[in-house]
């Protein structure tokens, strides 16, 4: 599924200490946080499309269970937070996520407490990738050994704890940490927020080891100087070409290229693939984290010569929501939407309407030719379902990592933000489960795995080089 939900839903307004000022160390008793649990636990039993496609129902209640008896004393909103992220880890979906309250979160942004690197996960190590300290002329690609004085993978450990991906792959997790502000806003978590970041590193040219300090940031300063330094000005759908070669970049699921349907611009490129006589089409999927469902239809349409079928189905826990005084918007817009679900045969709901559903048709220009694509960590959602009707039409030869997005499927679709009524902490919850049209997948639990593992060494990567496109160019 995309990033668009079905149901646009505002953040409550329940918070207590929405209009003072944050106190995160405001302690909630033991009834407060069992009373936030209840309704976590009950929103997700009601309304999360695949609650146990990856951990057995069984399981999942004896942690919840597990969870209050601990609610004994007072609790810190951080406290409380991770102990539920911890519950909502189990579900393994990238789609859901658990944060803090807007009111922690405004908090948090104004302090400069924000890491000023920008790190890069190698075989579970740590390296320097984006520098945002205000000497922009620092060195980048050293391992970091500790920060503060805690071990680094001590860090790696608390942190994958608390972080929800697809399946049990370890892609979308280490992505996750790879972000900036989520990484600093883990660590605040964990071990209390820094306004002070000193790195235990090793220099990648000479093993030597040395001490870095350096002082935080606030979150504006970080996405500043990303864009002044980092930020590439490009389109998120091109077609270029390397000699008779075309590579259709597709950094998201887009519905529409500049003042052009996505539909126009891929039956206009596939126009050009077939004028010049194209034998080998490059898809770049690396950088793709989803979005529109229907973009991955229509480019199925030119790569598959007779009907196909884009998902096996769509459906739903149930059609009521017990959580709906908690979201902030109206409950009769949300009973609509699950009211239109059908019933069906052994339990939960269809969700029907959705223009992927049923037989989808081939169209023109068709490109019969061999395919590549390239993934990684980033190819997610809808980028990962498109994949799965390749996978299952043996369409496609995949070079790079392992997805981000589960194989089999993921639950997205129309979602709902759920605000706990006494910590404030927020649960987005995704309320349809995609199943995909993918037949027999050897590996249900993980993304999808390349033909060819391939990716570019740490020093690649900080040049800039591309040897993942330069090997799929060079293959015969």
């Amino acid at each position: 599924m995309g990033l668009v939900a079905l149901l646009v839903l505002t953040p409550s307004l329940l918070l207590a200490q929405s209009d003072t000022t944050y106190d995160p160390e405001r302690q909630l008793t033991s009834s407060q946080t069992r009373e936030d649990l209840r309704v976590l636990r009950e929103a997700l039993e009601a309304g999360h499309g695949g609650l146990y496609a990856h951990t057995p129902e069984a399981e999942m209640s004896a942690a919840f269970d597990a969870a209050s008896a601990t609610l004994d004393a007072p609790t810190s909103e951080r406290e409380l937070l991770l102990e539920l992220m911890k519950l909502v880890k189990l579900i393994h979906d990238g789609h859901t996520s658990i944060s803090e309250s807007s009111a922690h979160r405004e908090w948090l942004d104004s302090q400069p407490i924000y890491a000023p690197f920008k790190l890069e996960f190698r075989s579970g190590r740590a390296y320097t990738r984006y520098n945002y300290s205000a000497d922009g002329n620092l060195e980048t690609g050293e391992e970091v050994v500790a920060i503060n004085g805690r071990p680094m993978g001590t860090i790696t450990r608390d942190m994958k704890a608390l972080l929800s991906s697809d399946g049990r792959s370890d892609a979308g997790v280490y992505l996750r940490l790879s972000g900036t502000l989520q990484f600093a806003r883990l660590h605040s978590y964990l071990y209390g927020p820094a306004t002070t970041w000193s790195y235990r590193l090793r220099s990648r040219t000479t093993g030597s080891l040395r001490n870095l300090s350096l002082p935080g940031l606030e979150a504006d300063t970080v996405q500043q100087r990303f864009r002044e330094r980092y930020s590439e000005d490009r389109p998120t759908v091109e077609l270029t070409w390397h000699g008779k070669i075309p590579v259709l970049r597709m950094s998201g699921m887009v519905r529409s290229v500049g003042d052009e349907s996505v539909e126009s611009f891929l039956k206009r490129a596939f126009g050009e693939i077939e004028n010049r006589e194209a034998e080998h089409l490059v898809i770049d999927f690396r950088d793709n984290g989803g979005g529109a469902d229907a973009t991955g239809k229509h480019l199925m349409s030119h790569l598959l010569d007779e009907p196909f079928t884009y998902y096996d189905a769509l459906t739903a826990r149930t059609n009521v929501a017990p959580y709906a005084r908690y979201t902030g918007e109206d409950p009769e817009e949300i009973a609509k939407h699950l009211a239109s679900f059908t019933p069906r045969p052994g339990g939960g709901f269809d969700v029907p309407g959705h223009s992927n559903l049923g037989i989808q048709q081939p169209r023109s220009p068709h490109f019969a030719g061999r395919v590549t694509v390239l993934i990684g960590p980033q190819t997610f959602s809808a980028a990962t379902e498109t994949l799965a009707v390749m996978w299952a039409h043996d369409r496609a030869t995949l070079v790079g990592t392992e997805t981000g997005g589960a194989a089999v499927g993921n639950t997205s679709g129309a979602s709902v933000r759920v605000t706990l009524p006494h910590s404030g902490i927020r649960l987005n919850m995704p309320l349809h489960r995609y199943h995909q049209a993918v037949g027999e997948y050897p590996h249900p639990e993980r993304g999808f795995l390349p033909d060819y593992v391939l990716e570019p060494t740490l020093d690649e990567l900080l040049r800039g080089d591309d040897p993942v496109l330069d090997f799929v160019l060079g293959m015969q």
